[in-house]
């Protein structure tokens, strides 16, 4: 199925989702009033965390960055040079950085395939400048929040104000765009479903572990975005080779409106067009990959060969017959759905970092 018809059913599926959970009554839908709703969105000020003793970071990291640059600019002395510019960057020492920077390689190759492809899957790449073995400059992700703060805060806000209701995903959905099946927040939720089917393939592809809710942002968007990949390939923390689900799906289904919602449908419809399209160009991935692994280091090739050879002869790649393609979508997203060594990590992060 080519990326004009899936287009065409989206917009039919939103329609349809709107009038079965509506009356009989008729009523006309105007795409400009569609699009003026939305600037009028977009013009509005984004809700900024609140301060927590626990998590200070969160309400410094929600500001959104063109207010923060601007009060920046307004209190610099220099802020009124036409050159004047704030770069965010995060200088960490005491961590190889060369892992990252093969990762963010590798996600560019992904990208690239599935925009020349015309397949509308989300990733966001940070950049990654390598100084010295053990240190180098990262590019922050700026207007995104983690999961754990996201519900730390939620939990923070819900006992002032004396809600019974647990934190959620979803909830952090309506309380930044609206009420479901709003303008904004079917835009935010389209956003949501294509970055998780372009991360939960890249999860695959590039066999990330260490996932929790400290290391999946959401952006102001609702873009879905996944940073830290020190366990990619061969690695896994302390080696253990815990994780056996191929990504993580934390509550993200519920803000897709469940497994029978049509959005689901379109993630899974998304995730095999991805599929596909990296499968055409695989050598363009697996080059980067070759290339590095000679002499390398780097604890993600730990394995040797045998890390080629498992992505060589993995079910994607092997795979030709479009419906066995589609069994692999759908198996890979049950597996990530039921895993019980996710919900254990989970479990683990919470007690020994509290990460929620």
């Amino acid at each position: 199925q080519n990326w004009v018809a899936a287009k065409d059913s989206l917009s039919e599926q939103r329609s349809m989702d709107i009038w079965n959970d509506s009356t009989n009554e008729e009523r006309t839908i105007s795409p400009a009033d569609i699009r003026r709703r939305l600037k009028e969105w977009v013009k509005k000020p984004r809700r900024q965390m609140r301060h927590t003793p626990d998590d200070p970071s969160a309400h410094a990291m929600s500001e959104p960055w063109e207010d923060k640059r601007e009060r920046l600019r307004l209190a610099s002395p220099y802020g009124r040079l036409p050159g004047w510019q704030l770069l965010p960057t995060i200088v960490k020492t005491g961590d190889d950085l060369r892992q990252e920077l093969l990762a963010y390689q590798l996600l560019r190759a992904l990208d690239s395939v599935w925009q020349e492809e015309g397949i509308p899957l989300v990733v966001r790449p940070y950049k990654i400048l390598v100084l010295l073995h053990d240190s180098g400059m990262i590019e922050p992700i700026v207007n995104a929040c983690s999961l754990h703060q996201i519900k730390r805060n939620l939990s923070a806000v819900y006992a002032e104000e004396g809600r019974a209701d647990a934190p959620s995903l979803l909830g952090h959905f309506i309380d930044c765009f609206g009420p479901a099946h709003s303008d904004a927040f079917m835009t935010a939720q389209t956003n949501l479903v294509r970055s998780t089917a372009a991360y939960s393939l890249a999860c695959y592809f590039l066999q990330v572990k260490g996932r929790h809710n400290g290391n999946i942002l959401i952006d102001s968007d609702g873009r879905l975005i996944h940073i830290d990949f020190g366990f990619i390939l061969s690695e896994s923390p302390r080696n253990l080779g815990f994780e056996t689900s191929p990504f993580k799906t934390t509550k993200i289904i519920e803000v897709m409106g469940g497994l029978v919602s049509g959005m689901f449908r379109y993630y899974k419809l998304f995730m095999l067009q991805g599929l596909v399209a990296a499968r055409k160009r695989i050598n363009r991935i697996m080059n980067i990959v070759e290339i590095m692994i000679h002499g390398s280091p780097l604890a993600c090739f730990r394995a040797g060969e045998a890390c080629i050879k498992a992505m060589r002869e993995s079910p994607h790649v092997q795979s030709i017959n479009y419906c066995t393609r589609q069994v692999l979508v759908n198996r890979m997203v049950e597996e990530s759905r039921y895993s019980l060594r996710t919900r254990l990590y989970d479990n683990y992060q919470y007690y020994s970092n509290g990460i929620m």
